[in-house]
């Protein structure tokens, strides 16, 4: 699974973690598009088994956790997003108190 860091979008009511509506993959892009309008693409090539999947597995994906990732499961692919505050928390250390 590939774990993007992605900016929280800034909405009226505050801040809220990004969410994909939308995928395609093209030959070498992966492109995702957010909830928020945003859109991100990824070159294909972090994925072979993606890259090389027929189209028909291309377009068999869907969406995990209220739009958090999405999955192919034919190809062993997923990708998932997190926002920057919670990926930052990840790889932060923390100090026992």
């Amino acid at each position: 699974m590939l774990f993007l860091r992605v900016p929280q979008a800034h909405h009226p009511g505050g801040r809220r973690a990004p969410r994909i509506r939308q995928v395609r993959v093209a030959d070498d892009w992966v492109v995702l598009q957010l909830l928020d309008g945003r859109q991100l693409r990824l070159p294909t090539s972090w994925s072979p088994a993606l890259a090389q999947a027929p189209e028909p597995a291309r377009r068999a994906w869907y969406r995990l956790a209220g739009g958090r990732a999405v999955v192919w499961p034919s190809v062993g692919e997923a990708i998932a997003l997190l926002p920057l505050a919670s990926a930052a928390a990840l790889t932060s250390p923390r100090i026992a108190s």
